[in-house]
């Protein structure tokens, strides 16, 4: 019997079971590497999967203050953090991946040399490098974190340590002192605030790295 215009291809139909095929093994693969909510609080973990720095989300998983943390605790969380970041960025270029082979089994013409394409290929152990990187970019130092459990007293070590940080990015830091003289202004906001200008230029510093690499 012939097969008439209306006969679904079998080419169709076995591009379609390669591309659900490796989907599903990257899935697996993904699924293996994650470490299942150890804590078992599944709402504030999917949180912390989408943002593993956020520091308020892990004092809620622990149900303990950041001062009220053992150091093991904190290492742990560290471990965590990196675990959870390199994680994210693997699935995000595992879903990228999948959608690229999808697109080039349905070219209708295989690609020529003529028309290929610029973009540089990104092999899997050049993303986890760069996850690594970017991860240990994120990373808030643990002798600042120790610190920070007693801001009062170690007000005038932590923000040492902050200069340190900030010249990495070759951006001055300015003294609590140099802006409020008077030292009428809350200690603790001026950390946090300190904090959240590292944290943006972190996250500029990981957004070129990306760039670099052809990554949005």
């Amino acid at each position: 019997m012939t097969c008439t215009n209306t006969c679904f291809p079998l080419n169709t139909l076995f591009k379609l079971f390669f591309i659900s095929v490796l989907i599903l093994i990257s899935s697996a693969s993904f699924a293996q590497e994650v470490q299942d909510d150890p804590y078992k609080k599944p709402q504030i973990w999917k949180k912390l999967r989408t943002n593993p720095n956020d520091s308020t989300l892990w004092a809620l998983y622990l149900g303990k203050k950041w001062s009220a943390m053992t150091k093991a605790e904190l290492e742990e969380i560290g471990i965590w953090k990196q675990e959870l970041y390199i994680q994210s960025i693997a699935e995000k270029e595992a879903i990228l991946g999948a959608r690229e082979r999808e697109e080039d089994l349905f070219k209708e013409t295989p690609p020529t040399k003529a028309a290929g394409t610029n973009r540089p290929v990104k092999s899997e152990m050049q993303m986890k490098q760069l996850a690594t990187l970017e991860s240990q970019i994120m990373q808030e130092r643990s002798d600042i974190v120790q610190l920070k459990k007693n801001i009062y007293e170690n007000f005038v070590i932590i923000e040492d340590a902050l200069k340190e940080e900030f010249a990495k990015f070759n951006v001055t830091y300015r003294y609590y002192d140099d802006v409020h003289a008077d030292r009428k202004y809350n200690e603790i906001k001026w950390i946090e605030e300190q904090e959240a200008r590292l944290r943006k230029l972190k996250l500029e510093k990981v957004a070129e790295l990306r760039k670099q690499v052809g990554l949005k």
